[in-house]
This record gives C-alpha cells, structure tokens and sequence, in this order.
C-alpha cells in the first residue's frame, strides 16, 4: 500500500511539474523581464525626444548681426517679444530707426507677422532637429504613431509567437527595437514618423510575445503574479527613461542608450527557455521533455527524470493543460462564436479607454509645475500600489468584479478631478 502510496505522489508530481514554482521561474521571469525594461524605454521616449524647447522667431535683417537665441535687441521693456505667446509670431520692423544692420527697442513695431523661421533656444529635441517650431500637432503625433503601431505589433506578435515560437518571436523583436537608432538620421519629418512607426510595430510585438511566455511558464497560481512582475518592468522602464532624460543632454543619445543596449539580447538564444505549452502544441515534444527536465532540476522536484523520456503526447498535453484539436481553428472560426466576439469587443473596448487614461496622465505629466522629469517618474511609480490590489482581489473574488469596481472607481476619479476647486491649483502655476 505504501509502496502504491508513493507511485501516486511521483505521478502528482511529474503532471505538477508546471505549477511549481520555484528558481526555474525566478530565473526565466529575470530573462524576459529585462528586456521589458528597454522596450518600455522606447515606447514612451517620445515623450522626452519630441519635447518642447524654447524658440523665437528670427529676423534675418537683425540676426545678420547676432542671432543668438537672447540677443539684446529681441528684449523690451514689458517682455512680450520673448514671451512663449509670441514666438510664433515676427516683430515688423519700423524701417525709420533700422540703420546700418543694427537693432534696438527701437528697430520694431507694435505690430507683429507671422514667422517664416526661427531660432532655436537648444537642440534637445526633435523640434530643433527637424524644425517643427509652432506646430505643436505635428510632435503630439508622433506618440499618435507610435501608439497605433504598438497596436499592430502586438497583433502582429501574437501571430509570430504562435507562428514561430513564443522565445525565437521574443528575442527578434526585443533586439529588433535597435532600429530607433535610424531615427537619429533621418532629417524628415515624414521619415521620422515612417521609422518611429516602424519601431513601435516592433516594440508592440515584443510586448505581446513576452507576456505570453511568462505566463506559459507559470503554474496556474502565479499567473497574476507574472502579470504584475511584467506591468512592473514596464512601470521600472517608464520610470528610468524620465532619468535619463535628465541627465542625458540631447535627445539623439536618448535614443542611443535606450536602443543600443539590446543587441546584447541575442545571447539569449542561450539562456531563454521556450514555452513548454507551445512545444507541445507544435509536436515538438523531444524538446518538450528536455526542458520538463531542466524545470525539475531547477525546482529541485523529486521524480525520475527517466520517467519523463517515456511520456507519450497525451501526458505532455496533460500535464502542458494542452488538449488535442478534433479541427484547426482559425481567427474567422473564433469570431463566428458569439460569445467569443462579445468578450474580445468588451476587453477591447476596455483596454482601450484604461490605455488611454494610463498614457493620458504619463505623458501630459510633464506639463505638470515643477520638475518635469520628477513628474514624470512620480507619475509612472503611482501605478505600483495599484497593481499589487489584483493579487488579492482577482485570486479572492475572481477577474470580472475587481475589473467592473475597478472601472468605475477610475471613472469616477476622472469625472470628479472636473470638480475641484481653481483656487486649489492655480497658485502653483
């Protein structure tokens, strides 16, 4: 009896293998966690790269002289020529008191006209590099195309990681976001928005590959904790570009420090592991058994590792939660369900707006008083607290409640901030 006692827990044990967690978890989180970092870096460092510096508009007959971004002549007495309210628009020169290329208080009118060029205060930005002084709808777009390109990329990347594996998907796009480097390069506009679209499709894929192999690789337990570690890079990466931001002086090496460094994710061709679930799946099961080996090594789990070369395809299913297709089914049959349809328009429709708010309130952050690098980090750290709630209340009460109050508590935030008080604020402006 103790003998057939002990054969039961081995067997436990081998169809648990999965939902223990232990070093092999620990290790393979850190591994897909830091690429996170970066790709959180780029997909928020238009923030920071397309920023606003100061400009004023240049007039040709004075600059001749000094064309300075200070010069004394462009100062008067109330201030309004250097004002950020009229630097789009050109002083007229009175022609009476212009003698000899040099200006004064006296060299203008009252009367001003809309600037045909400008003179930039520092080359911090794009705005300076690719002359995008007085339009502003032109830098707020840029993060309107790196958004829809994330939304694509990660379309695109759950086709690849289906496709072609959950690691080899993951790593192609975590070194694939080296391809903001080209931004540096590129003198138009259009040329930028073209690669920064370019870029966020990579990016987004890579969001979507690395949260699925994180959450295949753990148990069923620790699926909201892998969600919460993987919402935590991004939060980490949002929070480390704001610093180097500060203390990097232009935004081409921004760019350079965010998008270099992930070439050095190549190496993991040796150190990430595949998903279990899609080796399976894929009938790729010598590798599958191979890796279930290297799980209960790590985990130091107590079974036979011989036992696992004699799993058959039905154990591994089993044990990968995997069961076998009477038929394939793709994106049209999935669709026609209607269940299926209404939950994919509820979640999209939900991710949306919870999206828009997020990168609403980070990215308008930095117009906050203040230091807007400190804003900014202050801004990407308050979600942490946040997202530590779903451990308790999605494992005690479920997913739809937390997320339903969890809605509607953001909403109601969003909808009372209307209602405060002007006094309350505008001292610190």
């Amino acid at each position: 009896m103790a003998k057939k006692s002990k054969m039961d827990r081995e067997s436990d044990d081998v169809l648990n293998i999965l939902q223990r967690f232990g070093k092999y978890q620990i290790v393979q989180y850190f591994y897909i966690l830091v690429p996170t970092v970066f790709i959180s870096m780029g997909n928020v460092n238009y923030v920071f790269v397309a920023g606003d510096i100061d400009y004023r508009c240049a007039v040709p007959e004075c600059d001749a002289v000094d064309n300075s971004f200070s010069p004394s002549w462009w100062q008067d007495s109330s201030g309004s020529l250097s004002s950020k309210l009229n630097r789009c628009n050109m002083p007229i020169l009175n022609v009476t008191y212009l003698n000899e290329n040099h200006c004064d208080n006296n060299s203008f009118t009252s009367a001003t006209t809309e600037c045909k060029e400008w003179i930039y205060g520092s080359n911090k930005t794009i705005v300076a590099w690719l002359d995008l002084a007085c339009s502003p709808w032109k830098t707020n777009l840029v993060g309107t195309i790196h958004s829809i390109g994330s939304v694509f990329g990660m379309l695109l990347g759950g086709w690849a990681a289906d496709r072609f594996g959950r690691k080899s998907t993951y790593i192609v796009t975590s070194m694939g976001i080296i391809i903001g480097n080209i931004k540096t390069f590129i003198r138009s506009y259009y040329g930028y928005l073209a690669a920064e679209f370019i870029e966020s499709i990579i990016s987004g894929a890579a969001f979507a590959a690395g949260m699925v192999l994180i959450i295949e690789i753990s148990g069923n337990n620790q699926r909201i904790l892998s969600g919460v570690l993987y919402a935590y890079a991004i939060y980490v990466g949002e929070a480390i570009i704001a610093g180097i931001a500060m203390y990097v002086p232009a935004w081409h090496w921004i760019i350079y420090v965010v998008c270099t460094p992930p070439i050095l994710f190549i190496f993991y061709i040796i150190l990430l592991e595949e998903s279990p679930r899609w080796l399976v799946l894929n009938n790729k099961l010598n590798n599958a058994r191979r890796l279930l080996k290297l799980i209960s090594k790590s985990n130091n789990i107590k079974i036979n590792l011989n036992d696992l070369d004699e799993l058959d395809e039905a154990k591994l299913r089993q044990i990968c939660k995997v069961e076998k297709e009477s038929k394939k089914e793709g994106y049209r049959e999935a669709l026609a369900s209607v269940d299926m349809l209404k939950r994919v328009s509820i979640v999209t429709v939900a991710r949306f707006t919870v999206t828009f708010i997020y990168y609403g309130l980070v990215a308008n952050s930095v117009w906050l008083p203040g230091n807007k690098y400190v804003n900014y980090v202050l801004t990407a750290l308050m979600s942490f607290p946040g997202d530590i709630l779903p451990l308790y209340f999605m494992n005690k009460f479920g997913r739809r409640w937390p997320l339903f109050y969890g809605y509607i508590i953001c909403g109601m935030a969003c909808v009372s901030s209307v209602f405060v008080p002007e006094c309350m604020y505008k001292n610190l402006y």
